[in-house]
């Protein structure tokens, strides 16, 4: 996956407009032509590319958390069958969101902030902050 910052194979700032000339910006994606020949059409590669995959912007945010635990402890019938019509009792303790056990993603985005908006048919989030 190229970057938007750095040098190309010709050793030009990839962000340099597309040129003929060895002076030429953009890269050269990985791929195949329609005819199957390899690629060697040169790219514009920026935020604002059209032509640039989108996992450029995407990132894993897998985690691994203990959502939910409940501790029950229920009361014999030997107990309880002395206090008349009670027929069983269940005490629990119960926790929602414990513990994040594991996440790749360390930087946090700020939800209050996220903007939604649509570009191109695709939901896209506007103005998102990274938080350390």
């Amino acid at each position: 996956m190229p970057n938007t910052v750095g040098l190309n194979d010709l050793g030009n700032p990839v962000r340099n407009p597309v040129t003929n000339s060895g002076n030429s910006g953009g890269v050269i994606l990985d791929g195949v032509t329609e005819d199957g020949k390899v690629n060697t059409k040169r790219v514009v590669i920026d935020a604002n590319s059209t032509t640039l995959p989108q996992a450029a912007f995407s990132y894993d945010a897998s985690y691994v958390k203990l959502r939910e635990a409940t501790l029950t402890y229920t009361f014999p019938k030997t107990m309880i069958s002395k206090w008349g019509p009670v027929k069983w009792i269940d005490l629990s303790v119960f926790g929602r969101n414990l513990w994040i056990i594991h996440k790749t993603f360390l930087i946090q985005i700020r939800k209050r902030t996220c903007l939604l908006g649509m570009h191109k048919g695709y939901k896209v989030e506007h103005i998102q902050q990274p938080e350390q």
